[in-house]
């Protein structure tokens, strides 16, 4: 009886594992190449409206960034077609979302004395990443608004804004990741191991 029970898990687990076709694939990796490509080429490039009087030769990257942007879209149209027709969009939807699995972490720690702050101060910092890397994306779009030379001073510049908006886009991601690994139910350990770091923390601050 034992054994029919350790198989059942295995059984169950291969039952939901749905296998992928090459096709499937290789769209799956184009989508995520071509949104990296599509924002590093359409984020952060300035718009290059401003400079058809003066370059007029920008025309011809302003299709080719046009038609990056079309195909990507039209990649990401077959890539959840392909999740739908698969039978993945829903089991995607339906997935529970990743949680914090060890047995000792400072961030649940801090969420299980403060839960209240611990999620007021991760929104803050979302809030405060996502509103710095839109003011940066807005910076680059307009950067030749007024001002269409091109100099040292103003790659430098340039440069500057969008190091910034890459750098506000990844603390974003990683402040989100936190909050929803350690966002979820707490679970109580019955070895008490938890409740023994808890009290070796307080000692340590107290000495």
């Amino acid at each position: 009886m034992k054994n029919t029970k350790e198989i059942e898990p295995s059984t169950a687990i291969s039952q939901d594992e749905i296998p992928k076709s090459k096709f499937f694939l290789i769209v799956e990796k184009l989508s995520k190449m071509t949104i990296c490509v599509c924002y590093g080429v359409d984020l952060m490039t300035p718009s290059l409206f401003y400079l058809e009087e003066k370059y007029p030769k920008v025309i011809d990257f302003m299709i080719v960034q046009s038609a990056l942007i079309f195909m990507t879209l039209l990649i990401l149209v077959v890539y959840l077609f392909l999740l739908w027709k698969n039978g993945l969009l829903k089991k995607h939807n339906k997935r529970e979302p990743k949680r914090c699995s060890k047995v000792i972490c400072s961030h649940c720690t801090a969420r299980r004395q403060h839960p209240k702050w611990f999620k007021l101060k991760h929104l803050l910092q979302l809030l405060a990443t996502l509103t710095f890397a839109i003011y940066s994306v807005m910076k680059i779009d307009f950067f030749f608004e007024t001002d269409q030379t091109f100099d040292l001073y103003r790659l430098s510049q340039l440069f500057g804004w969008q190091l910034s908006a890459i750098c506000s886009t990844i603390l974003f991601v990683f402040y989100g990741n936190q909050l929803s690994l350690h966002n979820g139910p707490l679970q109580v350990n019955d070895d008490g191991e938890e409740q023994e770091a808890m009290l070796g923390m307080k000692v340590n601050q107290q000495v």
